[in-house]
């Protein structure tokens, strides 16, 4: 079984997109804290891992996968058989759309409005 450890900090959406799917898969793996509001993801250690400086990353015994939708695309082929994802080529496509979506046009704006309002609002 691989070694997996989970670099991020909890308070993360895609850290918790990925913490959801490891336990909803039952795999087992080590959350190591970095915490982007206190710039550890800028670190040259981090760096390595992801050159982008975002949180989460995984590794994967020696490798390292970054980006969420890679990182839950992997978990879901590798430890759930596909079971989180569609077979059929276009729902499947669609799944990834709308990820892309909100990963693009919806985050920025909820996470500015909701998360980290500004001042005088």
């Amino acid at each position: 079984m691989a070694q997996l450890i989970l670099y991020g900090t909890p308070i993360s959406t895609y850290v918790r997109t990925v913490r959801l799917l490891l336990e909803e898969i039952g795999t087992e793996y080590e959350l190591e804290g970095t915490n982007f509001l206190k710039g550890e993801t800028q670190s040259a250690a981090y760096l390595a891992k992801n050159p982008f400086g975002k949180v989460p990353a995984l590794a994967v015994d020696e490798a390292v996968i970054y980006e969420t939708i890679a990182i839950t695309s992997y978990l879901d082929t590798v430890f759930a058989n596909g079971r989180f994802s569609p077979t059929a080529p276009l729902l499947k496509a669609r799944m990834q759309q709308i990820i892309g979506i909100i990963d693009s046009y919806l985050y920025p704006k909820a996470i500015g409005a909701v998360v980290i309002r500004p001042v005088g609002k």
